[in-house]
This record gives structure tokens, sequence and C-alpha cells, in this order.
């Protein structure tokens, strides 16, 4: 039996009577046959990691649902990958990079078209904890405008305008924002610019 062959016999091994087998599983299973072989290019150790990662997910994720892996993949959410993490237990280290798996692996089910978004993209582990990343909406542009529209004439009122106006339109953190000093901000030359100070003592302009 080829390897190919091999993973593909290996991701068959959730179906049980109580699944009814569905049609595009087996497009499913062959892509992550092949995902898996592509996975090959990396350490030995990290394909070990990925083939027990997605063979395991793929087995827990079909026998929740009775529609098949596909339709369980399909299905996936945020909180169902953060159940099967918190299951699954271990260190962070550990955690993380089953999570890397889980994002890889829904990346290619995407890129092929059989899921529509990538549930493992949106769940972050610390501290050996799993949690769902929640995303805040931007200010709408009419609020934004309110807001801005009752700030004081004052200094500090001119000054908050500006850090409002920066982190709306560059899409800066807070901690970027209130680093900011006068020393930042180069208007002199044709091209003005200002400097922001990220994560990890990163500089941009």
């Amino acid at each position: 039996m080829s390897e190919n062959a091999h993973n593909v016999t290996a991701y068959t091994e959730y179906a049980s009577p109580a699944i009814a087998p569905d049609p595009g599983d087996g497009k499913a299973v062959v892509l992550i046959a092949a995902w898996l072989e592509n996975a090959r290019k990396r350490s030995r150790n990290t394909f070990e990691s990925y083939r027990r990662t997605s063979a395991g997910f793929c087995r827990w994720i079909a026998l929740r649902g009775a529609g098949g892996l596909l339709a369980a993949l399909s299905a996936c959410t945020p909180s169902v990958v953060t159940a099967w993490l918190s299951i699954t237990g271990g260190k962070a280290a550990s955690r993380a990079q089953r999570l890397a798996c889980l994002r890889s692996l829904f990346r290619a089910l995407a890129a092929d078209g059989l899921v529509t978004g990538n549930p493992a993209r949106d769940v972050a582990v610390a501290r050996g904890v799993a949690r769902t990343v929640e995303h805040h909406r931007p200010v709408p542009v009419a609020r934004l405008r309110g807001i801005l529209a009752k700030l004081p004439e004052t200094p500090h009122g001119k000054r908050d305008r500006v850090l409002l106006l920066l982190g709306s339109v560059m899409g800066l953190r807070r901690s970027e924002l209130a680093g900011l000093t006068l020393a930042d901000v180069q208007l002199d030359g044709d091209a003005p610019s200002i400097r922001i100070r990220g994560k990890g003592l990163r500089v941009d302009h």
C-alpha cells in the first residue's frame, strides 16, 4: 500500500455504523491525505504531530454529528475547535502546535472550496487554555463623526481628535497610540510620517 493510500485509509477510521456515508466525505479524505503528504516537507516531529492531530480531530468531529466528516468540518466553529483543544489537554506549547495544524488544515480545505471559513483562525492558546478570540467591530463612521464633533476645541480635545482618527484610519492598538510623542510626528518634506512603536520593540513608519 502506498503512503498516500495509507493516509486515506487512516482518515476513514472515524466511520461507524451510526454515521450515514456522505458522498462529499471522499473528497475531504483525499484532500486531507494530499495536505498531509505536503506536510512531509516539514520536520519529522512536526509531520507526526500533524498526522496525529488531524486524524484525531477528524474522527472526533465526525462522530459528534450525523452528517459525516465533510458536513462536520463545514459546520465547525471556533467554539468546537476550542472544545477539542480543551479535551485533548497538554501543555500550552502542545496545544499551540495542534492549533497550528488545524489552521493549516482548514486553510487547505477552504482553498479547495470544501469549507467556507477557517474556525481555527479565531482561536488562541494562552497559558495552556484555549479560548475563542473576540473580534471587536469597528466604530461606524456616523458614530465616530458624532464623537469627534463633541470634543472641545482645547489642546486636550484636539489631541484626542487626532488619536481617534489615527486609531480608526490606521488600526493602531491602544498601546501604540499611548506611546506616541510629538517627536514621532514628522511633517517636514514631501512625505510626512509617523513613527509607531509596535510589539516586540518593532518600529513602523
